[in-house]
């Protein structure tokens, strides 16, 4: 089956939904960019759209300052696949985060993988300098931080945010 991510990106709207409540982050799902183009058939331009370049961008405090984090959200629903490939996170993708990491912000994909009924949630950060390093034949969830069952991966970075500080 193919990788959606509908329902690992409801889960995480609720779940930043609860974040803003408690005053820890300010999250968005970021929506289609829209452009403008020319239609030769109809002799007019016309909008169009495309996806954007990762699922979710926002605020997370961290010790009372706030840090720009950007994020996309992958699911895979195959009992054997021990890696995520690269072909499930296209270049502009890539691109985009890496240069966030550059300059700072917090990058990471959320990978969720659901077998049978068990769904185990990962993220794989993205980290200043080594972008280009990260993003090789495939991404093997043993390369990957496993988040607790809740899915909670504020707490995790807000440890670990050192791993973007280097």
């Amino acid at each position: 089956m193919a990788i959606k991510g509908h329902e690992t990106e409801k889960f995480l709207r609720d779940m930043h939904e609860v974040y803003r409540k408690q005053g820890r982050a300010l999250l968005r799902k970021t929506g289609p960019e829209t452009y403008r183009r020319w239609d030769s058939k109809l002799n007019r331009k016309i909008l169009g759209e495309k996806r954007g370049p990762v699922d979710f961008e926002g605020i997370i405090l961290l010790e009372g300052i706030g840090r720009y984090v950007c994020f996309d959200a992958k699911q895979t629903q195959r009992a054997r696949r021990m890696s995520l490939h690269k072909d499930h996170v296209p270049e502009h993708q890539k691109a985009y985060l890496i240069s966030k990491s550059d300059f700072g912000g917090v990058a990471f994909l959320y990978v969720s993988q659901k077998i049978d009924a068990v769904v185990t949630n990962f993220l794989y950060p993205v980290i200043k300098g080594q972008g280009s390093v990260l993003f090789g034949k495939s991404i093997p969830f043993t390369d990957m931080i496993k988040l607790p069952d809740s899915g909670d991966w504020l707490d995790w970075v807000v440890e670990n945010v050192w791993m973007w500080d280097v």
